[in-house]
C-alpha cells in the first residue's frame, strides 16, 4: 500500500480531524513510511514465537491473612470524643426531613 493525498484525507476523515493543505505533503511522506515500516515488520517471520501479553512478567506478592476475632470496639469508642449507646456520635449532615 502506498499512502497518497486521497488516503490521508481519507484518515483525516476517519478519524474526524482536518489537515491543513500546506501540510498534506508533509502527512504524506510521514504516513508512507508509517506503512513501509509495517510493511515491513509484517515480513518478519516469527516462527514459533508466542504473544506476549506484557513486557514485564507482573507476579502479585500476597501476604498470609491473618485473621484474629479481637473485639477491639470497646477501644476505639474509648478514643472518641462523643458516644451514645455504644455508638460514635457526630454532627448531623442532613436537614430533617
Amino acid at each position: 500500500m502506498v499512502a497518497d493525498k486521497n488516503t490521508l484525507e481519507k484518515i483525516a476523515d476517519l478519524a474526524a480531524i482536518s489537515i491543513e493543505e500546506n501540510d498534506m505533503e508533509v502527512y504524506v511522506r510521514e504516513l508512507d513510511m508509517i506503512i513501509k515500516y509495517m510493511e515491513e515488520l509484517k515480513s518478519i517471520d516469527t516462527g514459533e514465537e508466542q504473544p506476549m501479553e506484557h513486557i514485564l512478567a507482573v507476579n502479585n506478592i500476597f501476604r498470609e491473612d491473618d485473621v484474629n476475632n479481637k473485639n477491639i470496639r470497646d477501644e476505639l469508642i474509648k478514643n472518641a470524643s462523643v458516644t451514645e449507646d455504644g455508638y460514635f456520635k457526630v454532627p448531623a449532615v442532613v436537614d430533617s426531613l
